[in-house]
């Protein structure tokens, strides 16, 4: 059995070659999934806001700061909806 030193290498040459590989908007992506997952394993460390938080919920049950990840981030987006279709002709 390998020891825990050459798994930890072959793990970080492992996500050192993914962050490489992915375009920047996935390899941030990557990185906070990485952050999240730190927090769950050492929740008594701090590894980021998520983490300093762990366990707070709003009033509605989620994590605090949940959906302030994704306020405004289709702001930027153009989008133009489509327009009713014509209503369909009465049977009778």
């Amino acid at each position: 059995m390998p020891d825990n030193l050459s798994l930890v290498s072959a793990l970080e040459v492992q996500i050192a070659e993914t962050l490489k590989s992915l375009d920047p908007p996935r390899a941030r992506a990557f990185e906070r999934a990485i952050y999240e997952l730190l927090s769950v394993v050492r929740p008594d460390t701090e590894v980021g806001e998520m983490a300093r938080r762990a366990g707070a919920v709003d009033a509605n049950g989620w994590p605090q700061g949940y959906w302030d990840r994704f306020a405004g981030c289709w702001a930027d987006l153009e989008y133009e909806a489509p327009s009713d279709p014509a209503p369909e002709p009465h049977p009778f």
